[in-house]
């Protein structure tokens, strides 16, 4: 039987977010507004100070209109 190593996908959440706000002209405090996160978590998350939970990634991506994935 062979055995394969499956590697986690890794993201930059950070950059990705940053990205999408930046491509949508949306303020930190727009995307706070429409997503219900406080503009200070959006910056810890853009600045790479914390990692988003799934449902904030949820609330972000609809947000942003945008799949999760």
């Amino acid at each position: 039987m062979e055995s394969f190593q499956r590697e986690a996908m890794s993201v930059d959440v950070a950059s990705s977010l940053r990205q999408l706000r930046e491509a949508r002209n949306m303020s930190m405090r727009n995307l706070a507004t429409k997503s219900g996160l406080s503009a200070n978590a959006l910056s810890m998350i853009e600045r790479g100070k914390t990692s988003p939970s799934v449902s904030t990634l949820y609330k972000l991506a609809d947000a942003l209109g945008v799949a999760i994935t």
